[in-house]
């Protein structure tokens, strides 16, 4: 348990607590909010695919040559630099309605979401290596399952003030009011960042020794049994990201959800993850993280076929709530598993790939989910995700 940690673990457990708190409140508002924004100016399924897609693609570009760059520099330095030019982008967004007319914001939100993925590459393979570092094997269920925990409640009043405020004034002031608490918790986050402390260091580059000389192109080892493994995780993030555009054009155009309403159902995910985040370590430890994984993750379509079936307001609420329990701990187990299969002398190399494989899914679930709702419709392309994501267990069972 934790707090049989040392001071100086402690202190490091409770800015990665305050660090994903602050998070929390940017995913609760700006991150939440950006793509409905987009709908409301008028975004069809593609140029909201484009905002989640944009940046997988840059993200793709760069991941490998960033991971080369990384691997010789100081880890801590390196995350806080790239968290804090990463989230400059939310302060900009504040400005778009002064500046632009609605179709020039859609563009303006699309560019600036892949300009500003470069320094989040780099704050991404950065933090996911340092992480097994700062939270050693013993601790790790505990703290991801509180991490898990605390941006869900984060998140969960985030949302539901959101939501009250966007119903409650005139557009577009309540969206910048909206995008100004998320640059709020963004640089919460990015200052709890730069507070984190590597226990054992080298006193010239500051951070932490690594045996041999790192390299991040490790393209080999696809090859063998992480390669597949990975590629069950691709398809985990595909299947993850392929419904989202089409979720915001559901919430907007067809089940008529005002923010408040929007916000609301968001929030009851987030509570319900919150509740399940808190048996996490309880389960990890009794099950092990692949049983676990396994058992969980055969109930991951069932948000979006209950949605396809039963096409009104109150099933949102309701599945959000249950989706909330099924992904709290499959996000956990997930990460915990992933833990797992990384060995320690080579962090760096295969969080890179890993990294390359979470931004794939993204890209390729996000111009996919527009694609099927072209071609069969909207609620049929919903329920043909949630048999997709039914079956990704049996890639982790297979290759996991």
């Amino acid at each position: 348990m934790a707090q049989y940690a040392s001071p100086a673990l402690r202190a490091n457990f409770n800015h990665l607590y305050w660090d994903v708190a602050g998070f929390g409140i940017l995913a609760g508002s700006t991150l939440y909010f950006q793509s409905i924004y987009a709908a409301r100016l008028g975004a069809n399924a593609l140029q909201i695919g484009l905002i989640t897609a944009g940046p997988a693609v840059m993200a793709l570009l760069t991941t490998l040559p960033a991971g080369r760059w990384i691997s010789n520099k100081p880890l801590i330095k390196v995350s806080i630099w790239g968290s804090l030019l990463q989230r400059l982008a939310f302060l900009l967004f504040i400005t778009l309605p002064w500046l632009f007319n609605p179709a020039s914001q859609i563009a303006a939100l699309i560019v600036i979401s892949l300009i500003f993925t470069i320094p989040g590459v780099i704050f991404t393979i950065s933090f996911n290596a340092m992480f097994p570092e700062l939270v050693p094997a013993e601790y790790r269920s505990e703290v991801i399952g509180k991490r898990n925990a605390i941006v869900a409640v984060s998140l969960t009043l985030t949302n539901i003030s959101c939501g009250l405020l966007l119903d409650a004034l005139p557009t577009p002031l309540n969206y910048q009011l909206v995008f100004v608490l998320g640059a709020a918790g963004a640089m919460l986050s990015s200052f709890h960042l730069s507070r984190l402390k590597l226990l054992t260091v080298d006193w010239i580059t500051n951070s932490p020794p690594r045996a041999g000389k790192p390299t991040m192109l490790r393209l080999d080892l696809l090859a063998g049994p992480f390669g597949l493994f990975m590629l069950s995780y691709f398809a985990f993030y595909a299947f993850q990201y392929m419904p989202s555009p089409l979720f915001t054009l559901s919430f907007v155009n067809e089940l008529r959800l005002t923010d408040g309403e929007i916000g609301l159902g968001n929030a009851f995910f987030y509570l319900m993850m919150t509740l399940a985040s808190l048996f996490l370590f309880r389960l990890s430890n009794r099950f092990g993280n692949r049983r676990l994984l396994l058992s969980t993750i055969s109930c991951f379509g069932f948000y979006p076929i209950f949605l396809a079936i039963v096409w009104q307001p109150w099933i949102f609420w309701v599945v959000s709530g249950v989706g909330g329990v099924v992904y709290g701990l499959i996000s956990g187990a997930m990460l915990n598993r992933l833990m797992e299969r990384v060995p320690d002398q080579d962090r760096p190399a295969h969080m890179a790939l890993h990294n390359l494989a979470l931004n794939l899914g993204i890209l390729c679930g996000s111009f996919l989910g527009p694609f099927a709702g072209e071609l069969v419709g909207l609620r049929t392309a919903v329920f043909v995700v949630g048999v997709l994501r039914a079956m990704v267990g049996l890639l982790i069972w297979w290759w996991g």
